[in-house]
């Protein structure tokens, strides 16, 4: 194995990462905003029980 497949292969080890990290925050903040429709939908149900009652 020489010097320059090593750097190719951290290269592209340094890209899977990159890409990976990209993914987790992206899934995360789509989680968060999931998350706070879901807690807007329920505040608006709870809301809406409120004024019948």
């Amino acid at each position: 194995m020489g010097g320059m497949e090593f750097a190719s292969l951290q290269l592209s080890l340094q890209l899977y990462f990159v890409i990976l990290d990209d993914l987790l925050v992206i899934t995360f903040v789509a989680l968060l905003k999931f998350q706070a429709l879901r807690n807007v939908r329920i505040t608006l149900d709870a809301s809406k029980i409120q004024c019948y009652t």
